[in-house]
């Protein structure tokens, strides 16, 4: 199972608000046929409810939700966005990186979440998450990150 593919990263979106970020990511969703329309809209609910949502760590978060029966294939997705965006209500934390979690079950769910965590704590890939000028170039980063990641 190939759970990241070069079609789900897309980079330097022009949001201005966290919102917006999450709809841009539910667009690549529906139209890669990860999930359906109304897992994006829980996304959203998940957003506009929680006080602190989706804020994993300095300028990074993760849009995800429970809502496995919306989701049609296990993936990562990322969206780089061009500017920083103020995530959370309380907090205001800048995000630039979103990724957007879509899995079919619990397990497979906490497997992509701590992928992400391993590459956003390598500095090498997170420096590589902000700064690969093309999409091609940052899954060719975040593949050899991924496999050498299997191979340990």
């Amino acid at each position: 199972m190939q759970i990241l593919k070069r079609e789900l990263i897309i980079l330097d979106i022009d949001a201005t608000t966290a919102e917006e970020a999450v709809k841009e990511l539910g667009i690549l969703l529906v139209e890669n046929n990860l999930s359906n329309k109304e897992y994006v809209f829980s996304l959203l609910d998940t957003y506009r409810m929680d006080i602190n949502p989706f804020v994993l760590s300095h300028m990074v978060a993760i849009a995800q939700t429970d809502a496995y029966e919306d989701v049609h294939n296990d993936a990562l997705v990322l969206v780089r966005l061009k500017h920083t965006v103020d995530f959370g209500k309380l907090s205001r934390q800048p995000v630039r990186l979103l990724f957007g979690i879509t899995a079919t079950n619990s397990d497979t769910h906490l497997k992509m979440h701590n992928m992400i965590v391993e590459l956003i704590n390598n500095d090498t890939a997170f420096s590589a998450l902000l700064n690969e000028k093309t999409p091609d170039s940052l899954f060719e980063v975040l593949q050899y990150h991924l496999n050498k990641r299997n191979h340990n």
